[in-house]
């Protein structure tokens, strides 16, 4: 959608102030080295946001830091930059992949995170049913990824 869209009955004069008062700034944090900076890029003003990078892409967090997803040095770098934004008053948000990983990601203090994506859905509900047409128990899988 056609930004000005979003502010019906706008001037156009008065779209760019609108536009930068309600911008909102999430920073990925993909790699070692934002993970190691990351109380200084908390810091930062007008970042509003710090997000964990999403698995199975070029931006996954643990993928970037050459480590297993799930590790204790994953795990800790995902809790360096909750510490980092909660001390700094900023929002923080992560990429989960099912509801039970998502709930426990909000108990720890996370403000935005995702329950499963388009693909994940699709992907369970199509093997649920193909197991149901094959008159087949569907296998349950941990969701590690999408």
């Amino acid at each position: 959608m056609f930004a000005p869209h979003c502010f019906h009955g706008l001037p156009a004069g008065q779209y760019d102030e609108r536009a930068n008062k309600d911008l909102l700034v999430a920073v990925q944090i993909e790699s070692r080295s934002a993970v190691e900076n990351v109380e200084e890029i908390a810091q930062v003003d007008g970042v509003d946001v710090l997000l964990i990078g999403e698995p199975r892409r070029p931006f996954d967090l643990a993928k970037q830091m050459g480590v297993t997803r799930g590790s204790e040095e994953h795990e800790a770098a995902i809790q360096k930059t909750l510490k980092a934004a909660k001390l700094a008053g900023k929002k923080t948000a992560i990429f989960c992949t099912n509801g039970a990983q998502a709930r426990s990601r909000a108990q720890e203090g996370f403000d935005m995170v995702s329950i499963i994506t388009d693909l994940g859905v699709l992907e369970e509900g199509m093997m649920r049913e193909l197991a149901v047409a094959a008159d087949v128990q569907p296998q349950e899988k941990e969701r590690d990824q999408y």
